[in-house]
């Protein structure tokens, strides 16, 4: 234990349970990755300078843990104005 409890993974466990969640409380889900996606999205540049950070000392753990946290947005549209359409 790292000591940072994650309190919302009983109730979110996975990117779809995130985007079911959004469904329920109203809104209209549009995308979720966790934070692997996003380091995998980042430029050769970006990911060589963060690698030479310490945290890059126990790799597995820091991909494991990254996979708990999501980018997760939803929209309300009530106007019908057409948001679903615009890009993420």
């Amino acid at each position: 234990m790292r000591g940072c409890p994650l309190r919302g993974l009983a109730g979110c466990a996975t990117l779809g349970d995130q985007m079911k969640r959004f469904h329920t409380c109203g809104w209209e889900p549009r995308a979720a990755i966790d934070m692997n996606q996003v380091y995998a999205k980042l430029s050769p540049a970006e990911r060589s300078r963060i690698q030479k950070l310490e945290i890059f000392d126990e790799v597995e753990e820091w991909h494991l843990i990254n996979a708990h946290y999501c980018i997760s947005t939803a929209f309300k549209d009530p106007s019908a104005i057409g948001l679903d359409g615009m890009p993420i």
